[in-house]
């Protein structure tokens, strides 16, 4: 017997409405122009991995992070440059 797909999980567009998407990037627009009139330089933040890279020229760097959803600490990888 085949389950019926979710129509909510296997639809590709978004739930929110444009309405809401445009408040959204409003109100991301006016957060980034106050920090960047404050000089503040928008970063983004690293993604870590559960592996190294395969690449042996690049030495991965290694972390250890316990907390939500790892009680015992756990060793992750930054994502190397691209």
């Amino acid at each position: 017997m085949t389950e019926e797909p979710d129509d909510h999980h296997s639809s590709w567009q978004p739930s929110a409405s444009l309405e809401m998407i445009r408040s959204r990037a409003q109100l991301l627009a006016k957060i980034r122009a106050y920090f960047e009139q404050a000089g503040v330089l928008e970063v983004e933040t690293p993604v870590c991995s559960f592996h190294a890279t395969t690449d042996p020229a690049i030495e991965s760097f290694q972390l250890t992070y316990s907390g939500p959803g790892f009680p015992a600490p756990q060793p992750l990888y930054l994502q190397t440059s691209p």
